[in-house]
């Protein structure tokens, strides 16, 4: 691929894919449902089946801290290849499925169980964060694309829903097919069955029409990325991100290990709290987006943070296995409005002219502080009492609302309705 792809139009000025729209609202709704069904036999087990394979404390932040790492080093450069390519909607669509192929490695690594298997599941996760990553800003520029600002909320809105409830109900049957399991045999065949519906969530992404193209980005980043700070909308957000961001994944780790070492919870109690956060996050989805037509997106995103960040509240104090459901309740009701909201917020404070840049940009720094933050708390818990922990990630979470808050009040653009 040449250092400087052609020029190519802003699909945000082409008529065609709009034609499309009603269509393409539906199949992203279909293809979010699915692309979650696939991920919900996955993600939730990745902790505890690393656990059972033999793996670390250290292993275990690794667990958290790799994707980021990986998604900071591969983002602008993965969106400097898709702005090359003729059709990136079939681009993404393979980098999809090589995302999800990573299932079938540990499909084979749970099977084996050999000794460095706790090793490689750690290196396949990051390695399969690249194309996730990749697939990631590739989706977000060509959703960007396909949808109207005032259709945006809309279309992620029905997307979040219909995933969330799809997450509730393909978690707990995850949680009862393999409840009782013992060893990890039972892990290869759920993650098996991941990858069965995968070829579904690739299918049901190609089926997007317009096919816009992703914009090419300029000779030089750097002074492209100077630009966009001087916006002070965008400066605002990415700065408030990083310590937001800090907090929200340093927790991650802290709450496997407390669930499983401490709370001793098994598969159920672990597809139990994934499933109840899910059914939370679908109840409040529509909410949230009223609430940002009310209010605006930036003002409701601060709201969603600062109480996101009663999660780790919860686990500081020293809850037991159904106390736990709570702090997932809390976690599904905020972190939908929190997913969606900062989604909304990164489209209204990124110019169309600089979109894949911006995004690019802040996906990056935001990804600096995933790879610090879960090696961060495992380092902490050593020293530190777990209940006591908890309060480090609060803090974050709840300075990142506030520093939301402020980069709203400071910034001269106004905010935009979702629709």
């Amino acid at each position: 691929m040449s250092n400087e792809p052609p020029t190519l139009p802003d699909a945000s000025t082409v008529d065609e894919p709009l034609l499309h729209e009603p269509f393409n609202l539906r199949v992203n709704t279909w293809h979010g449902a699915a692309q979650n069904a696939a991920i919900s036999l996955v993600q939730p087990y990745l902790g505890i089946d690393l656990l059972r394979l033999g793996g670390s404390d250290f292993e275990v932040g690794l667990l958290s801290s790799l994707p980021p790492l990986a998604s900071t080093i591969s983002t602008l450069v993965g969106a400097r290849w898709m702005a090359g390519t003729r059709h990136p909607s079939r681009v993404t669509t393979w980098v999809f499925a090589a995302a999800r192929a990573a299932f079938l490695g540990f499909v084979v690594l749970n099977w084996t169980h050999g000794p460095v298997a706790p090793l490689l599941f750690v290196l396949l996760v990051g390695a399969m964060s690249i194309p996730v990553a990749i697939s990631t800003v590739s989706w977000q520029a060509i959703i960007t694309a396909l949808f109207r600002p005032e259709v945006r909320g809309q279309a992620i809105g029905n997307r979040t829903r219909a995933a969330s409830f799809v997450t509730v109900a393909v978690t707990m049957l995850g949680g009862i097919l393999i409840g009782g399991a013992r060893g990890t045999v039972a892990y290869g065949w759920l993650f098996l069955l991941g990858a069965g519906v995968a070829v579904l969530e690739v299918r049901l992404f190609s089926r997007l029409k317009g096919d816009p193209r992703v914009q090419t980005l300029p000779p030089n980043l750097w002074q492209a990325a100077q630009r966009l700070f001087r916006r002070p909308a965008f400066r605002g957000y990415t700065l408030a991100s990083l310590p937001f961001y800090l907090g929200w994944v340093m927790a991650w780790p802290l709450f496997l290990r407390y669930e499983v070492n401490i709370a001793h919870a098994n598969n159920f109690w672990i597809a139990a709290y994934a499933a109840t956060n899910g059914l939370a996050g679908a109840l409040t989805s529509r909410a949230w987006i009223r609430v940002a037509n009310r209010i605006g997106v930036g003002m409701a995103l601060p709201i969603a943070i600062v109480g996101l960040a009663f999660v780790p509240f919860t686990f500081a104090l020293h809850p037991n296995l159904p106390e736990l459901l709570i702090q997932s309740v809390i976690g599904g009701a905020m972190g939908s409005g929190v997913t969606q909201l900062l989604l909304l917020r990164q489209m209204e404070v990124v110019p169309e002219e600089d979109r894949i840049v911006g995004m690019g940009v802040a996906n990056t720094l935001v990804g600096a502080a995933g790879v610090v933050g879960p090696l961060l708390a495992t380092g902490l818990a050593v020293f530190i009492p777990m209940p006591t922990v908890f309060w480090i990630p609060f803090a974050f979470r709840l300075g990142g609302g506030l520093a939301f808050l402020v980069a709203l009040r400071t910034s001269r653009q106004p905010a935009l309705r979702p629709g």
